[in-house]
């Protein structure tokens, strides 16, 4: 009706509306890691590297409590762009962050390959993955002001 309405009158509602300033998200970053490890060697670091990832991501119990309302914050990151062993003032600076989403794919294009079998932690063999990507998804604790931008934020 309100459209008939219109187009008997041969007018329209005018779409421009007024910007108001509500917030500010906090900004996020994503960075994705392929490994091709070609040895026992290679992939144990790899293996290393994910779970430290994993572990600093989630939340804590207070000791002494195993079932409890209260977790200890997960680790907090500060990221740098690093060059030759300088930091790469190029690329913008990063607050501190946590890790909000880890993401691991087995395998070149959802292929999976294997190593030869290699001993495992809880004894036995298997074979390990030839190729694991790992995507990584931070986001700042703190909000980005033009002060901020202006220190290299």
């Amino acid at each position: 009706v309100e459209g008939a309405t219109r187009k008997i009158l041969g007018k329209a509602i005018n779409p421009a509306l007024e910007a108001i300033f509500q917030n500010v998200d906090l900004r996020e970053f994503s960075f994705t890691f392929r490994f091709t490890p070609r040895n026992e060697q290679e992939f144990r670091t790899v293996d290393a590297i994910i779970r430290l990832f994993k572990f600093h991501m989630l939340p804590e119990r207070t000791p002494g409590q195993n079932i409890g309302r209260h977790l200890i914050f997960p680790s907090e990151f500060d990221l740098q762009y690093m060059f030759g062993g300088n930091e790469n003032v190029w690329l913008p600076f990063a607050s501190s962050c946590v890790l909000t989403n880890l993401d691991i794919a087995y395998g070149p294009g959802g292929e999976t390959q294997f190593l030869p079998p290699i001993e495992t932690d809880a004894g036995g063999k298997a074979p390990p993955p030839s190729e694991i990507n790992m995507t990584l998804q931070f986001r700042e604790t703190e909000i980005m002001t033009k002060e901020k931008i202006n220190e290299g934020f």
